[in-house]
């Protein structure tokens, strides 16, 4: 059980990762007080996304060679 944040029924953590989906934008500051499943998904969307960015640019960079 977490000291701060409340357990999530598995609906709840549907609902937790829906909102964050759906609201999540690159560069976004992650509020260090909001939920850890939150942060989490947030986190991972930052990682794919800075990956998603580096192939993009290195695509782009082999096209204009």
């Amino acid at each position: 059980m977490s000291l701060i944040w409340k357990d999530l029924t598995p609906e709840q953590e549907k609902d937790f990762v829906k909102w964050a989906l759906d609201n999540w934008k690159p560069g976004a500051q992650i509020d260090p007080s909001w939920h850890p499943l939150l942060r989490n998904t947030w986190g991972k969307l930052d990682a794919a996304f800075s990956i998603a960015k580096r192939q993009i640019m290195a695509d782009y960079q082999e096209v204009q060679e």
